[in-house]
C-alpha cells in the first residue's frame, strides 16, 4: 500500500463544502482551510511602500546602473 501524502489545492462552490467535510472525514484525511487574500496591483504596491520595499533614483541613467550592476 502506498502511504505517501500529497497535498492539492481545490476550488470548490461553497454548496459543496458539506459534502466536502464528510468525504474527507469517512476517509481519514485531513483538511485545512488557509486564508487566501488576493490583492491588487495597487493595493500591492502600497504595501510595499508601506513596507519599504521601494527604491527611488534621481534619474533613469541612474536607475539602469543600478540594474546593469
Amino acid at each position: 500500500m502506498n502511504t505517501a501524502v500529497q497535498k492539492i489545492e481545490l476550488e470548490i462552490p461553497q454548496v459543496d463544502l458539506s459534502f466536502l467535510r464528510k468525504l474527507v472525514k469517512n476517509m481519514g484525511w485531513t483538511m485545512k482551510k488557509t486564508a487566501t487574500s488576493k490583492l491588487s496591483a495597487y493595493e500591492q504596491a502600497l504595501d510595499d511602500v508601506k513596507h519599504g520595499r521601494i527604491s527611488e533614483y534621481n534619474s533613469l541613467d541612474e536607475f539602469i546602473k543600478e540594474i546593469e550592476g
